[in-house]
């Protein structure tokens, strides 16, 4: 799968892509942020989320895909849960309801939105 790509078994719902290298580099986000510019991802921000924080059950009107640059966040949705962690990538179809749990440590990643 390319740097930022999306499985095809992913497309109608969330996965959350993990790596086995932590260590992210400024070219792995540099590859990432290239991917959402390619991909159509045209409103691109970082966002820090604070420890143990916790979002509901919701939904966007807009497709997003992430990388966690530092911390952890637990996505729930369709019964299933995952981890992400730094060097992680996510990304969630516009409609799918999920929920997100901030690790100990919260959570900062960049993330951009396709309408």
């Amino acid at each position: 799968m390319p740097p930022g790509g999306v499985s095809p078994a992913a497309r109608n719902a969330v996965y959350c892509n993990t790596t086995t290298n932590l260590e992210l580099t400024a070219m792995d986000q540099a590859a990432f942020l290239a991917a959402l510019a390619r991909d159509g991802y045209s409103e691109i921000s970082t966002r820090t989320q604070a420890p143990l924080h916790a979002n509901p059950p919701h939904s966007h009107p807009f497709s997003a895909r992430g990388l966690i640059t530092s911390g952890e966040m637990t996505l729930r949705y369709e019964g299933k849960t995952q981890v992400c962690k730094a060097g992680d990538t996510f990304a969630m179809q516009a409609g799918c309801e999920h929920g997100e749990t901030f690790g100990p440590e919260g959570a900062t990643y960049v993330v951009g939105r396709r309408q």
